[in-house]
């Protein structure tokens, strides 16, 4: 029976830990579903979802993530899933979000964002912040910008007017916008042989009268193509 797992690993930043994990999957017998890594400073840190069918996988992969710990130096987790992980996308039939908040920096700016958006059923998916300080006054301005999914039954303009009284509050400019995500199939040639590959980029981009598409054709040269959205 096909088992799910979920396993996280952390260290520091250095060649081969891919590797390392690649190899521990293998070795396990287990197949790589799907995978997320960052880079923060000198720390390296990645999720992957795990699957595999041995009577043992569980006990197999316990050995080999201590192994890991004690061989690489890496702090490793894993632990069974009890079906295959649905997002949380596709369960509230969410729609894809981007916010921005800038101001000057000051504690509480994330904490209060985010409890506002989780007392709304809003899922972040993604999260980045950074620190800058004014060329003239040296002021710390403070930037956060978060991805979401928010819950088909959540309304945009309540959802945008209580964005506008916690950025009263913090004395910070929020910014929401809808964003569209979108696969793309193409055909690449190289070398002597012809390779047919998909390309799965899992990113956002935002909405606007004029929407750049990439279509999937059998055509080599296939190429983006500008349309009308009516969105």
């Amino acid at each position: 029976m096909k088992q799910w797992f979920a396993l996280s690993a952390i260290g520091r930043d250095r060649p081969g830990i891919v590797a390392d994990l690649a190899e521990l999957i293998y070795e396990c017998d287990c197949n790589l579903e799907d995978s997320s890594m960052t880079i923060l400073g000198s720390e390296f840190a990645v999720l992957l979802l795990l699957t595999g069918e041995s009577p043992d996988i569980a006990e197999r992969l316990s050995s080999a993530c201590k192994r890991l710990e004690w061989e690489k130096r890496l702090t490793v987790f894993f632990r069974p899933l009890e079906a295959e992980p649905i997002p949380y996308s596709a369960s509230h039939n969410a729609r894809r979000y981007a916010l921005q908040a800038t101001g000057a920096d000051k504690a509480g700016i994330v904490a209060k964002l985010s409890r506002s958006l989780a007392d709304q059923r809003i899922n972040v998916v993604q999260m980045q912040t950074q620190t800058r300080r004014e060329p003239e006054s040296g002021t710390p301005i403070f930037t956060v910008q978060l991805v979401m999914d928010v819950p088909g039954d959540v309304d945009e303009q309540a959802l945008r007017e209580r964005l506008e009284r916690v950025a009263g509050e913090l004395c910070v400019d929020v910014t929401l916008e809808r964003t569209v995500q979108y696969r793309y199939e193409g055909r690449w040639v190289g070398g002597e042989k012809e390779k047919r590959v998909s390309v799965l980029p899992r990113v956002s981009v935002t909405l606007s009268p004029e929407v750049v598409v990439f279509p999937t054709g059998a055509d080599d040269k296939t190429r983006p193509v500008s349309v009308t959205s009516s969105r």
